[in-house]
């Protein structure tokens, strides 16, 4: 399985972050480690070690098994070389330099690479650090196994949290590959309703428009006509005048689309995204077409200008027109001027007046990103979560199953057994206070808890016996730190530091008071500290580093589903067009094609009533994308508009419950009332039955004498009767 965005992103923080954490670390306690013995073994190993960390830090990128090997071995040879190391003591309780070297090596490893190799890491270190106990003191060898074991069980914890939060990002990774399915669909549905919109809308404006002006005698035999209806055959098999990608310079496109009528617009270039440009084009055609329909014989003046956004003004000097007194069957101010222009993000209005001319005003912005921005972040809880579940979990390991027997071992130790059960218990108590936050983290900076931890902590080191509070029998120093990640992970790296940096100012303040601490005592805290701290600070900076995670994760994953969305839609919008054209390419294509070669003499009766007839089916079309709660009704009254706009009087009559038909169904029954209302002449009346067993279409109209009646259509039973002008059709769809 590949793996996603949040997760490679995640691994790759990891391996970065173990790098610099080991680094961190390792270089400061290598620096201190001569000031607490001044053999020279110590120097060269300690030197031996400062620079490798150091060639490491650099290598680990390039070269990360060359970096792990060389890593594994001057670890073990830390361990192993006689004397290389301070005391026995010191290394069981774990204040040696060693340690130190020990642990980051076995616990940075585990952040990237396989659970193999890192746990075969941890056993190998953690052999070598016995027997270097053992070479040192082999009556000690046995007192080495704890912090040994302890050695295996972090790494074995750090692992458990990287797998916790590994799952967390898988889980992250794919409900946003869920969450980006979901928007592809939408998006795609919603270009698909854009695009079809666009088309009928474009289609009203050419090919209907073409073959309407044909069939009702008011085009002849022209050059431009032939013109316009190759223009109209180019446009029905792919209505993108752009492509999708490009922006579009409007000056050359509407000087030329402008033709006979008058254009000016500004000397540079005025660009505007494809989509936009497309519905200004497509407007100022259906402005143009309209004043050539309805103006007179005028000629109409275009205007582009770009004063405080991009604006076109189509004006003539024409009859003018009432524009409240537009049927709400007609499409061609509502679809492909308004409601064209609005989809495009812009705005158009149309002013006219009866004697008064007409002006067209097309505004759309520019500079204006139609798709807001969105966050380039991935939503990841369950990642947060499994972090704050796996350092519970942690916590919990080591309180109970460290700190407590450390505890209970070296009770007859401490100063006031009491104090230590009581600041223990405490802390238990806030433990499991925490706990029940680990679903959503704080909401607010637990001031009171911590407070609590730092009192408790120091309580508890107040009352232990001064020769070990820098060492072993200590719990509550370290414990004091893991409590606090608990406590601050969701909250940054500042408060955390912040707590960290008090918590150790208390500690030295404590042994300093209590073991009047020279240097040496003071060099081995830092050790200490460095160790501890170093596991708790690089955990709780893990935590803030993964909202750095989600956001690059989050950009990666915006482009790649920009690029997957782009594709989707251009994939399905090629097909949207391909399934369209097939709905025409055998009725009014072969139409315009004629028309445009000349086969087609437009003065031809037989010529007009066809494309009268492809007009109709167009309007049909057109009635097919709208909204309708009878849709059949709808259709068949886009068709009697046609005939009613050639002066037929059409009225229609509806009988039943209205059984919903198919697509299919609703043409095959309103193809035969379409052709016989394409050459009625005075009336026509429609009858729609709905009965139990079937739906029925009938029309009776006046149709002149040479008039051809409707053709058999496959699925409909149809029944034709002519009785002199007058021809009776019936169209009867039996039920499944």
């Amino acid at each position: 399985m590949t793996a996603g965005p949040v997760v490679l992103e995640l691994h790759e923080l990891a391996r970065r972050y173990a790098a610099v954490w080991k680094v961190a670390v390792i270089v400061p306690t290598s620096v201190l480690a001569p000031f607490t013995d001044d053999r020279p073994a110590i120097l060269v190993a300690a030197s031996v070690v400062l620079a490798w960390s150091v060639a490491g830090f650099v290598l680990l990128r390039h070269q990360p098994r060359v970096t792990l090997a060389v890593d594994v071995a001057v670890a073990v040879a830390v361990c192993l070389i006689p004397h290389s190391a301070t005391s026995s003591d010191q290394a069981i309780n774990g204040i040696s330099w060693v340690v130190v070297v020990a642990a980051i090596t076995c616990l940075s490893h585990q952040l990237h690479t396989t659970t193999v190799v890192g746990m075969t890491t941890a056993v190998c270190v953690t052999v070598a650090f016995v027997v270097g106990v053992w070479l040192s003191s082999p009556d000690a060898a046995a007192e080495s196994l704890p912090p040994a074991a302890l050695f295996v069980a972090q790494s074995g914890m750090c692992r458990w949290l990287y797998r916790m939060v590994r799952r967390g990002a898988e889980v992250a990774d794919e409900l946003e590959q869920q969450i980006a399915a979901q928007r592809q669909a939408a998006a795609v549905e919603a270009a698909r309703r854009a695009d079809n919109r666009e088309y009928l809308a474009t289609l009203h404006d050419t090919a209907a428009s073409t073959l309407l002006m044909v069939g009702k005698g008011l085009a002849g035999p022209a050059p431009w006509l032939r013109r316009q209806a190759a223009a109209d055959l180019y446009v029905i098999r792919d209505s993108r005048r752009f492509a999708a990608t490009n922006a579009v310079n409007l000056v050359p496109v509407l000087a030329d689309l402008c033709g006979d009528a008058r254009f000016s617009g500004p000397p540079g270039p005025v660009l505007l995204p494809a989509h936009q440009a497309e519905a200004i084009c497509g407007a100022v055609t259906e402005a143009l077409m309209n004043v050539r329909r309805h103006a007179g014989d005028v000629a109409a003046e275009v205007t582009l200008s770009t004063d405080g956004g991009m604006t076109v003004i189509v004006k003539d000097e024409g009859t003018g027109f009432d524009p409240s007194s537009i049927p709400a069957a007609r499409r061609g101010v509502r679809d492909s001027i308004l409601a064209r222009m609005a989809i495009a993000g812009g705005h158009a209005s149309v002013q006219s007046a009866p004697g008064h001319g007409t002006t067209v005003v097309l505004k759309v912005p520019i500079g204006v990103d139609d798709e807001p921005a969105r966050e380039s972040r991935i939503d990841a809880p369950e990642m947060f979560r499994g972090l704050r579940r796996a350092i519970l979990g942690i916590t919990l390991a080591v309180m109970f199953g460290y700190y407590l027997p450390t505890l209970i071992a070296n009770a007859a130790t401490y100063r006031s057994l009491t104090a230590q059960v009581i600041a223990f218990v405490v802390m238990a108590v806030v433990v499991a206070l925490a706990a029940t936050q680990v679903n959503r983290g704080f909401t607010r900076t637990p001031v009171a808890l911590l407070t609590t931890v730092l009192a408790m902590a120091a309580v508890a080191m107040a009352t232990q016996d001064p020769t070990d509070l820098i060492a072993q029998p200590n719990w509550a120093y370290p414990l004091g730190g893991m409590l606090s990640v608990l406590l601050l992970m969701d909250h940054g790296i500042g408060p955390l530091a912040g707590f960290l940096a008090a918590h150790n100012v208390i500690t030295a303040a404590v042994v300093i008071v209590g073991t009047q601490s020279g240097w040496y005592e003071l060099v081995s805290l830092g050790i200490w500290a460095s160790i501890v701290m170093g596991i708790e600070f690089a955990i709780g900076a893990v935590a803030v580093a993964l909202h750095g995670v989600t956001q690059r994760a989050g950009a990666v994953v915006h482009e790649q589903e920009q690029l997957r969305m782009h594709e989707a839609i251009q994939t399905q919008l090629q097909h949207d067009r391909e399934a369209r054209y097939a709905d025409i390419a055998d009725t009014a294509a072969p139409v315009l094609a004629g028309l445009a070669d000349g086969r087609f003499d437009p003065s031809d009766e037989t010529v007009r009533r066809t494309c009268t007839i492809e007009a109709a089916r167009m309007r049909r079309l057109f009635a097919e994308n709208d909204e309708s709660g009878a849709p059949l009704l709808h259709e068949l009254r886009a068709c009697a508009d046609l005939a009613e706009r050639n002066g037929v009087q059409v009225t229609m009559e509806v009988s039943g419950s209205g059984t919903p038909l198919s697509l299919a169904e609703r043409r095959r029954l309103t193809d035969p009332v379409l052709a016989l209302l394409a050459v009625a002449t005075e009336s026509a009346r429609i009858t729609v039955t709905d009965h139990d067993s079937s739906v029925t279409v009938s029309v009776v109209a006046d149709v002149s004498g040479d008039a051809s009646m409707p053709g058999p259509s496959d699925g409909i039973q149809l029944d034709c009767v002519r009785r002199g002008s007058s021809v009776w059709v019936e169209a009867t769809l039996a039920k499944q």
